[in-house]
Protein backbone atom coordinates (compact mmCIF):
# COMPACT_ATOMS: atom_id res chain seq x y z
CA UNK A 1 0.00 0.00 0.00
CA UNK A 2 1.36 3.46 -1.00
CA UNK A 3 1.79 6.17 1.62
CA UNK A 4 -1.05 8.27 -0.60
CA UNK A 5 -4.13 9.28 0.92
CA UNK A 6 -7.08 11.35 -1.03
CA UNK A 7 -8.55 14.64 0.53
CA UNK A 8 -9.75 14.81 3.88
CA UNK A 9 -8.05 12.03 5.03
CA UNK A 10 -4.59 12.08 7.41
CA UNK A 11 -3.34 8.74 6.97
CA UNK A 12 -4.04 5.12 5.93
CA UNK A 13 -3.39 2.32 7.80
CA UNK A 14 -3.01 -1.28 6.05
CA UNK A 15 -4.08 -4.24 8.00
CA UNK A 16 -4.08 -5.96 4.63
CA UNK A 17 -1.80 -9.00 3.90
CA UNK A 18 -1.04 -11.22 0.54
CA UNK A 19 -2.11 -14.41 0.30
CA UNK A 20 -5.03 -13.83 3.21
CA UNK A 21 -8.48 -15.17 2.65
CA UNK A 22 -11.85 -14.14 4.08
CA UNK A 23 -11.26 -16.52 7.16
CA UNK A 24 -8.24 -14.17 7.56
CA UNK A 25 -10.34 -11.45 7.88
CA UNK A 26 -13.25 -12.80 10.47
CA UNK A 27 -13.13 -11.82 13.94
CA UNK A 28 -11.70 -14.75 16.64
CA UNK A 29 -14.95 -14.88 18.02
CA UNK A 30 -16.57 -15.92 14.48
CA UNK A 31 -13.72 -18.16 13.69
CA UNK A 32 -11.40 -15.91 12.33
CA UNK A 33 -7.60 -17.21 11.90
CA UNK A 34 -4.43 -15.25 12.55
CA UNK A 35 -2.19 -14.72 9.20
CA UNK A 36 1.66 -14.56 9.27
CA UNK A 37 2.64 -13.83 13.05
CA UNK A 38 -1.04 -11.65 12.77
CA UNK A 39 -4.17 -11.77 14.70
CA UNK A 40 -7.60 -11.78 12.56
CA UNK A 41 -7.63 -8.29 10.36
CA UNK A 42 -11.41 -7.38 11.61
CA UNK A 43 -10.15 -7.14 15.50
CA UNK A 44 -7.50 -5.57 14.54
CA UNK A 45 -9.61 -2.79 12.76
CA UNK A 46 -11.67 -2.35 15.91
CA UNK A 47 -8.45 -1.34 17.57
CA UNK A 48 -7.77 0.97 14.87
CA UNK A 49 -11.84 2.31 14.66
CA UNK A 50 -11.20 3.77 18.47
CA UNK A 51 -7.84 4.91 18.28
CA UNK A 52 -8.58 6.80 15.17
CA UNK A 53 -11.61 8.65 13.44
CA UNK A 54 -11.79 6.08 10.21
CA UNK A 55 -13.66 7.24 6.98
CA UNK A 56 -13.11 4.41 5.09
CA UNK A 57 -12.94 0.85 5.09
CA UNK A 58 -11.83 -0.69 1.69
CA UNK A 59 -12.31 -4.47 1.70
CA UNK A 60 -10.31 -6.60 -0.99
CA UNK A 61 -11.05 -9.66 -0.53
CA UNK A 62 -11.63 -13.05 -2.74
CA UNK A 63 -9.08 -13.81 -4.98
CA UNK A 64 -7.76 -16.18 -3.00
CA UNK A 65 -10.84 -17.93 -1.74
CA UNK A 66 -12.04 -18.39 -5.51
CA UNK A 67 -8.81 -19.75 -6.05
CA UNK A 68 -6.80 -17.07 -8.65
CA UNK A 69 -3.35 -18.38 -7.39
CA UNK A 70 -4.17 -22.10 -8.25
CA UNK A 71 -5.58 -20.84 -11.52
CA UNK A 72 -2.17 -19.13 -12.21
CA UNK A 73 -0.16 -22.10 -10.99
CA UNK A 74 -2.27 -24.68 -13.27
CA UNK A 75 -1.92 -22.55 -16.09
CA UNK A 76 1.32 -21.04 -16.38
CA UNK A 77 3.90 -23.35 -18.21
CA UNK A 78 1.41 -25.52 -20.56
CA UNK A 79 1.60 -26.26 -23.78
CA UNK A 80 -1.85 -26.98 -24.67
CA UNK A 81 -4.48 -24.59 -22.91
CA UNK A 82 -5.93 -25.56 -19.52
CA UNK A 83 -9.10 -23.34 -19.45
CA UNK A 84 -11.64 -26.00 -20.18
CA UNK A 85 -10.73 -27.84 -17.49
CA UNK A 86 -10.11 -25.18 -14.98
CA UNK A 87 -13.44 -22.84 -15.91
CA UNK A 88 -15.89 -25.66 -14.39
CA UNK A 89 -13.56 -25.52 -11.35
CA UNK A 90 -14.20 -21.31 -11.24
CA UNK A 91 -17.77 -22.04 -11.33
CA UNK A 92 -17.83 -23.88 -8.10
CA UNK A 93 -16.26 -21.70 -6.21
CA UNK A 94 -18.24 -18.58 -7.03
CA UNK A 95 -21.06 -19.03 -4.58
CA UNK A 96 -18.20 -20.42 -1.45
CA UNK A 97 -16.46 -17.14 -2.50
CA UNK A 98 -19.11 -15.03 -2.30
CA UNK A 99 -20.25 -16.66 1.42
CA UNK A 100 -17.34 -15.94 2.75
CA UNK A 101 -17.04 -12.25 1.41
CA UNK A 102 -20.15 -11.25 2.62
CA UNK A 103 -19.35 -13.15 6.06
CA UNK A 104 -16.08 -10.42 5.89
CA UNK A 105 -18.35 -7.67 5.37
CA UNK A 106 -20.41 -8.85 8.22
CA UNK A 107 -17.41 -9.24 10.20
CA UNK A 108 -16.22 -5.59 9.37
CA UNK A 109 -19.28 -4.01 10.27
CA UNK A 110 -19.51 -5.95 13.45
CA UNK A 111 -16.20 -4.71 14.07
CA UNK A 112 -17.26 -0.89 13.93
CA UNK A 113 -19.91 -1.15 15.67
CA UNK A 114 -18.08 -2.37 18.73
CA UNK A 115 -15.71 0.29 18.29
CA UNK A 116 -19.05 3.04 18.41
CA UNK A 117 -19.52 3.29 14.83
CA UNK A 118 -22.72 3.73 13.12
CA UNK A 119 -23.75 2.09 10.12
CA UNK A 120 -23.85 5.54 8.28
CA UNK A 121 -20.37 6.99 10.30
CA UNK A 122 -17.93 5.46 7.40
CA UNK A 123 -17.58 4.11 3.81
CA UNK A 124 -17.03 0.37 3.49
CA UNK A 125 -15.64 -0.03 -0.13
CA UNK A 126 -15.23 -3.08 -1.37
CA UNK A 127 -12.47 -3.65 -4.21
CA UNK A 128 -12.49 -5.83 -7.16
CA UNK A 129 -9.84 -7.42 -8.96
CA UNK A 130 -8.09 -6.54 -12.45
CA UNK A 131 -6.63 -9.33 -14.32
CA UNK A 132 -3.13 -9.32 -14.66
CA UNK A 133 -2.89 -11.10 -18.39
CA UNK A 134 -4.62 -9.05 -21.52
CA UNK A 135 -6.66 -10.56 -23.67
CA UNK A 136 -5.40 -12.36 -26.95
CA UNK A 137 -5.37 -9.57 -29.05
CA UNK A 138 -3.26 -7.81 -26.92
CA UNK A 139 -0.92 -10.68 -25.85
CA UNK A 140 2.35 -10.36 -26.93
CA UNK A 141 3.58 -13.33 -29.58
CA UNK A 142 7.26 -12.85 -28.36
CA UNK A 143 6.93 -13.13 -24.48
CA UNK A 144 10.42 -15.09 -24.08
CA UNK A 145 11.82 -14.29 -20.67
CA UNK A 146 8.58 -11.70 -20.23
CA UNK A 147 7.86 -13.94 -17.10
CA UNK A 148 4.66 -15.10 -18.46
CA UNK A 149 4.66 -18.51 -19.43
CA UNK A 150 0.88 -18.44 -20.60
CA UNK A 151 -0.86 -19.89 -23.45
CA UNK A 152 -2.55 -17.20 -25.17
CA UNK A 153 -6.03 -18.58 -24.88
CA UNK A 154 -5.95 -19.16 -21.47
CA UNK A 155 -4.50 -15.47 -21.03
CA UNK A 156 -7.27 -14.73 -23.07
CA UNK A 157 -9.64 -16.70 -20.28
CA UNK A 158 -8.06 -14.95 -17.40
CA UNK A 159 -9.05 -11.34 -19.12
CA UNK A 160 -12.31 -12.03 -20.25
CA UNK A 161 -14.22 -14.78 -18.41
CA UNK A 162 -12.15 -16.09 -14.90
CA UNK A 163 -11.95 -12.68 -13.36
CA UNK A 164 -14.85 -10.83 -14.92
CA UNK A 165 -16.88 -13.99 -12.81
CA UNK A 166 -14.93 -13.43 -9.77
CA UNK A 167 -16.02 -9.54 -9.97
CA UNK A 168 -19.16 -11.03 -10.90
CA UNK A 169 -19.64 -12.29 -7.40
CA UNK A 170 -17.94 -9.85 -5.15
CA UNK A 171 -20.75 -7.22 -6.72
CA UNK A 172 -23.36 -9.20 -6.54
CA UNK A 173 -22.66 -9.56 -3.33
CA UNK A 174 -21.60 -5.94 -1.60
CA UNK A 175 -24.44 -4.86 -3.76
CA UNK A 176 -26.71 -6.91 -1.44
CA UNK A 177 -25.03 -6.22 1.60
CA UNK A 178 -25.22 -2.39 1.11
CA UNK A 179 -21.37 -1.70 0.60
CA UNK A 180 -19.72 0.56 -2.15
CA UNK A 181 -18.20 -1.46 -4.97
CA UNK A 182 -15.52 -0.36 -6.79
CA UNK A 183 -14.81 -1.73 -9.87
CA UNK A 184 -11.18 -2.01 -11.16
CA UNK A 185 -11.22 -4.84 -13.84
CA UNK A 186 -10.30 -2.13 -16.59
CA UNK A 187 -7.23 -0.69 -14.11
CA UNK A 188 -4.60 -2.31 -15.21
CA UNK A 189 -5.55 -1.96 -19.20
CA UNK A 190 -3.25 -1.57 -21.62
CA UNK A 191 -0.31 -2.34 -18.81
CA UNK A 192 -1.03 -6.02 -17.95
CA UNK A 193 1.96 -8.41 -18.23
CA UNK A 194 3.10 -9.37 -21.77
CA UNK A 195 0.67 -6.32 -22.97
CA UNK A 196 2.02 -5.89 -26.38
CA UNK A 197 1.46 -2.19 -26.09
CA UNK A 198 4.10 -2.52 -23.10
CA UNK A 199 7.59 -3.00 -22.10
CA UNK A 200 9.23 -5.13 -18.74
CA UNK A 201 10.22 -3.08 -15.92
CA UNK A 202 14.11 -3.24 -15.58
CA UNK A 203 15.13 -2.34 -12.23
CA UNK A 204 17.94 0.29 -12.02
CA UNK A 205 17.27 1.48 -15.36
CA UNK A 206 15.69 5.21 -16.79
CA UNK A 207 11.90 4.00 -18.66
CA UNK A 208 9.04 6.14 -19.57
CA UNK A 209 6.44 5.37 -17.07
CA UNK A 210 3.73 5.55 -20.08
CA UNK A 211 4.87 2.21 -21.74
CA UNK A 212 5.92 0.12 -18.34
CA UNK A 213 4.10 -3.21 -17.38
CA UNK A 214 1.97 -2.42 -14.14
CA UNK A 215 2.00 -5.81 -12.89
CA UNK A 216 5.06 -7.84 -11.62
CA UNK A 217 6.16 -11.02 -13.60
CA UNK A 218 6.86 -14.33 -12.37
CA UNK A 219 9.77 -14.54 -9.75
CA UNK A 220 10.68 -18.72 -10.79
CA UNK A 221 14.14 -18.30 -9.87
CA UNK A 222 14.62 -17.28 -6.54
CA UNK A 223 14.47 -18.87 -3.33
CA UNK A 224 12.75 -15.74 -1.69
CA UNK A 225 9.37 -17.61 -1.03
CA UNK A 226 7.94 -13.71 -0.37
CA UNK A 227 9.33 -12.45 -3.71
CA UNK A 228 7.37 -15.65 -4.88
CA UNK A 229 4.35 -14.58 -3.68
CA UNK A 230 4.34 -11.26 -5.14
CA UNK A 231 4.22 -12.50 -8.93
CA UNK A 232 1.16 -11.43 -10.99
CA UNK A 233 0.49 -8.62 -8.58
CA UNK A 234 0.77 -4.93 -9.13
CA UNK A 235 3.86 -3.71 -9.25
CA UNK A 236 4.74 -0.21 -7.92
CA UNK A 237 3.10 1.79 -11.05
CA UNK A 238 -0.01 -1.20 -10.68
CA UNK A 239 -0.09 -0.20 -6.68
CA UNK A 240 -0.39 3.49 -7.80
CA UNK A 241 -2.92 3.84 -10.10
CA UNK A 242 -4.96 1.43 -7.71
CA UNK A 243 -4.40 4.32 -5.21
CA UNK A 244 -5.31 5.96 -7.16
CA UNK A 245 -8.80 4.82 -7.94
CA UNK A 246 -9.78 4.08 -4.31
CA UNK A 247 -8.72 7.79 -3.54
CA UNK A 248 -10.84 8.63 -6.55
CA UNK A 249 -13.51 6.31 -5.44
CA UNK A 250 -13.60 7.61 -1.50
CA UNK A 251 -14.19 10.98 -3.17
CA UNK A 252 -16.94 10.38 -5.12
CA UNK A 253 -20.45 8.72 -3.87
CA UNK A 254 -22.29 5.22 -5.10
CA UNK A 255 -20.74 2.23 -7.09
CA UNK A 256 -17.32 2.84 -9.14
CA UNK A 257 -15.21 1.93 -11.93
CA UNK A 258 -11.84 2.86 -12.60
CA UNK A 259 -10.13 2.56 -15.61
CA UNK A 260 -6.51 3.03 -16.89
CA UNK A 261 -6.01 6.00 -19.35
CA UNK A 262 -5.05 3.35 -21.98
CA UNK A 263 -1.78 2.02 -23.14
CA UNK A 264 1.23 4.96 -23.54
CA UNK A 265 -0.35 7.33 -21.02
CA UNK A 266 -0.62 7.42 -16.98
CA UNK A 267 -3.42 7.81 -14.49
CA UNK A 268 -6.77 6.32 -14.04
CA UNK A 269 -10.17 7.38 -14.54
CA UNK A 270 -13.42 7.08 -12.11
CA UNK A 271 -16.45 6.81 -13.20
CA UNK A 272 -20.22 5.49 -12.15
CA UNK A 273 -20.21 1.58 -12.93
CA UNK A 274 -24.22 2.23 -13.13
CA UNK A 275 -24.29 3.95 -15.75
CA UNK A 276 -26.99 3.54 -18.02
CA UNK A 277 -26.74 2.42 -21.89
CA UNK A 278 -28.13 4.58 -24.09
CA UNK A 279 -30.09 3.66 -27.83
CA UNK A 280 -32.82 1.71 -29.08
CA UNK A 281 -30.90 -1.45 -28.63
CA UNK A 282 -31.04 -1.76 -25.14
CA UNK A 283 -33.45 -2.88 -22.58
CA UNK A 284 -32.47 -1.53 -18.67
CA UNK A 285 -34.48 -2.48 -14.95
CA UNK A 286 -37.28 -1.39 -15.32
CA UNK A 287 -38.00 -1.32 -19.29
CA UNK A 288 -41.27 -2.54 -20.57
CA UNK A 289 -41.82 -3.50 -24.11
CA UNK A 290 -45.70 -3.70 -24.92
CA UNK A 291 -48.51 -3.07 -27.54
CA UNK A 292 -45.65 -3.43 -30.74
CA UNK A 293 -43.00 -1.74 -29.52
CA UNK A 294 -39.62 -2.92 -29.97
CA UNK A 295 -35.83 -2.89 -29.68
CA UNK A 296 -33.22 -2.10 -32.90
CA UNK A 297 -29.92 -3.69 -33.21
CA UNK A 298 -27.38 -0.86 -33.78
CA UNK A 299 -27.36 -1.38 -37.83
CA UNK A 300 -30.96 -1.21 -37.69
CA UNK A 301 -31.23 -5.22 -39.05
CA UNK A 302 -32.37 -6.83 -36.02
CA UNK A 303 -35.32 -6.06 -34.31
CA UNK A 304 -36.69 -7.94 -30.78
CA UNK A 305 -40.52 -6.60 -30.18
CA UNK A 306 -43.28 -7.57 -28.35
CA UNK A 307 -45.81 -8.75 -30.99
CA UNK A 308 -49.37 -7.73 -31.01
CA UNK A 309 -50.45 -11.78 -30.69
CA UNK A 310 -48.47 -11.64 -27.50
CA UNK A 311 -45.37 -13.41 -28.49
CA UNK A 312 -42.04 -12.07 -27.68
CA UNK A 313 -39.64 -12.31 -31.12
CA UNK A 314 -36.11 -11.70 -32.52
CA UNK A 315 -36.59 -10.67 -36.24
CA UNK A 316 -34.15 -10.07 -39.38
CA UNK A 317 -35.17 -9.94 -43.11
CA UNK A 318 -37.21 -7.88 -45.40
CA UNK A 319 -39.67 -6.44 -43.38
CA UNK A 320 -38.52 -8.49 -40.30
CA UNK A 321 -40.32 -11.00 -41.72
CA UNK A 322 -37.81 -13.85 -40.37
CA UNK A 323 -38.11 -14.77 -36.96
CA UNK A 324 -34.91 -15.89 -35.43
CA UNK A 325 -36.46 -16.76 -32.20
CA UNK A 326 -39.31 -16.39 -30.06
CA UNK A 327 -41.35 -17.29 -27.30
CA UNK A 328 -43.96 -19.19 -29.25
CA UNK A 329 -45.63 -20.48 -26.06
CA UNK A 330 -46.73 -17.40 -25.05
CA UNK A 331 -49.14 -16.98 -27.99
CA UNK A 332 -52.22 -14.85 -27.48
CA UNK A 333 -51.14 -15.15 -23.69
CA UNK A 334 -48.56 -12.33 -23.05
CA UNK A 335 -49.29 -8.53 -22.84
CA UNK A 336 -45.85 -7.15 -21.95
CA UNK A 337 -42.21 -7.90 -21.85
CA UNK A 338 -40.35 -6.52 -18.60
CA UNK A 339 -36.65 -6.44 -17.76
CA UNK A 340 -34.95 -6.04 -14.10
CA UNK A 341 -31.32 -7.21 -12.96
CA UNK A 342 -31.03 -9.58 -16.10
CA UNK A 343 -34.24 -11.23 -15.30
CA UNK A 344 -36.35 -11.40 -18.88
CA UNK A 345 -39.99 -12.15 -18.93
CA UNK A 346 -43.39 -12.11 -20.48
CA UNK A 347 -46.16 -11.04 -18.41
CA UNK A 348 -50.50 -11.87 -18.99
CA UNK A 349 -53.07 -9.40 -18.72
CA UNK A 350 -53.72 -10.91 -15.40
CA UNK A 351 -50.06 -10.74 -14.16
CA UNK A 352 -49.15 -14.34 -14.38
CA UNK A 353 -45.48 -14.90 -15.91
CA UNK A 354 -45.95 -17.01 -19.22
CA UNK A 355 -42.33 -17.40 -20.31
CA UNK A 356 -39.16 -16.56 -18.46
CA UNK A 357 -35.31 -16.26 -19.19
CA UNK A 358 -34.87 -17.67 -15.66
CA UNK A 359 -32.30 -14.74 -15.15
CA UNK A 360 -30.84 -14.57 -11.22
CA UNK A 361 -31.01 -11.23 -9.77
CA UNK A 362 -27.80 -9.43 -11.36
CA UNK A 363 -28.02 -5.96 -10.49
CA UNK A 364 -26.72 -3.19 -13.24
CA UNK A 365 -27.65 -6.17 -16.04
CA UNK A 366 -28.97 -4.66 -19.51
CA UNK A 367 -30.33 -6.16 -22.49
CA UNK A 368 -28.81 -5.68 -25.95
CA UNK A 369 -30.21 -6.21 -29.28
CA UNK A 370 -26.57 -7.83 -31.39
CA UNK A 371 -26.20 -6.61 -35.01
CA UNK A 372 -25.25 -10.60 -35.17
CA UNK A 373 -29.00 -11.99 -35.00
CA UNK A 374 -29.11 -12.40 -30.86
CA UNK A 375 -30.72 -10.39 -27.81
CA UNK A 376 -27.80 -10.77 -25.21
CA UNK A 377 -28.39 -10.11 -21.30
CA UNK A 378 -24.76 -9.15 -19.80
CA UNK A 379 -23.91 -7.83 -16.12
CA UNK A 380 -22.98 -4.64 -15.32
CA UNK A 381 -19.37 -5.29 -16.65
CA UNK A 382 -20.25 -6.67 -20.25
CA UNK A 383 -19.74 -10.42 -19.47
CA UNK A 384 -22.97 -12.70 -21.46
CA UNK A 385 -25.37 -14.34 -18.82
CA UNK A 386 -28.19 -15.19 -21.44
CA UNK A 387 -29.09 -15.22 -25.08
CA UNK A 388 -31.64 -15.87 -27.78
CA UNK A 389 -30.68 -18.73 -29.99
CA UNK A 390 -30.47 -18.98 -33.89
CA UNK A 391 -32.64 -21.24 -35.80
CA UNK A 392 -31.18 -24.27 -37.75
CA UNK A 393 -29.30 -23.33 -40.88
CA UNK A 394 -28.89 -19.82 -40.20
CA UNK A 395 -25.66 -17.96 -41.01
CA UNK A 396 -24.90 -15.52 -38.60
CA UNK A 397 -23.05 -12.17 -40.60
CA UNK A 398 -19.76 -11.89 -40.37
CA UNK A 399 -18.12 -8.83 -37.62
CA UNK A 400 -17.22 -5.84 -39.47
CA UNK A 401 -13.58 -5.48 -40.34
Amino acid sequence: MLNRTPPGVDTHINLACSGATAKHVFRATDGGQGFKGESPQADRLRGVAQQYNVKAVVLSIGADDFGVPGFLDECKGVTTSCYNQQDAVSRDRVEFTKTMVSRAIDNIREAMAAAGYGASGYKLIVRGYASPLPPLSEFESNRQGRGCDFNAHDADWFSKTLFPRLNTALWQTAYYKGAQFLDVSGAMRGHELCNRDTVPVKAETFQQVESLEWVNKLYSGTPDAGRKSESYYPNFEGAAALQQCVSKAYAGTGHQKCRSNGPHATGVTVEPLLAASSGSEYMQSGDTLSGSQCKYSPNGKIRMCMLTNGVLAVQTGSNFSTTLWDTHETLMTGLATKFHEGHLWVESVNGNIVWTNQGPGNPGAYLKVENDGRAIVYNVFGFPLWATTYPPGYVPPPPPN
